[in-house]
């Protein structure tokens, strides 16, 4: 497929391109990685708090129910320590770097079971990584092709591509 092709499915131009195979990121990938580290920590807060109040919630009733308060007081305990661990977390910060990585691409159909429920994933395996994807990237990238990809460490999101080689 055309480098055109490429730049369309990962959402970068010739300019992010050039930054990345420096190992910089452009300002608007910049701003991009920002917000989804905003909204992650947005969320992971609510999941905080959340593990906090069922934490309480379950002391409070072994209180009040008078029930076996070492088991209900262990799983106040283990909510309330794991909001605390998810709170602290969410305010940690990264450093993110442009990572690079070249090989063959390998797309790969997995599948999960959990409750009777099958879930159907995508991942591309390329130079030892592995990236989420969808399945349309087969459409865009050919199974045995090389590419280099330039991605944000440590979330494995995709930045750009380049092809190297088609396959033989």
């Amino acid at each position: 497929m055309s480098q055109q092709a490429l730049m369309n499915y990962f959402n970068f131009d010739a300019d992010d391109l050039s930054w990345n195979q420096k190992g910089h990121f452009t300002e608007k990938q910049k701003v991009r990685v920002l917000k989804e580290v905003k909204s992650h920590q947005v969320w992971s807060r609510v999941a905080g708090m959340l593990l906090i109040m069922i934490g309480v919630g379950h002391f409070a009733a072994a209180r009040t129910l008078q029930a076996n308060v070492s088991f209900w007081g262990l799983w106040a305990l283990l909510c309330g320590a794991w909001g605390v661990i998810v709170l602290v977390k969410s305010n940690s910060t990264h450093n993110f770097t442009v990572a690079k990585v070249q090989g063959p691409a390998n797309i790969v159909r997995t599948e999960s079971s959990h409750k009777g429920r099958t879930s159907v994933h995508y991942e591309l395996h390329i130079g030892g990584q592995e990236f989420s994807t969808s399945a349309d990237l087969a459409n865009v990238m050919m199974q045995g092709d090389r590419y280099i990809l330039y991605y944000v460490a440590p979330s494995h999101e995709i930045l750009s591509a380049e092809t190297v080689s088609k396959a033989k």
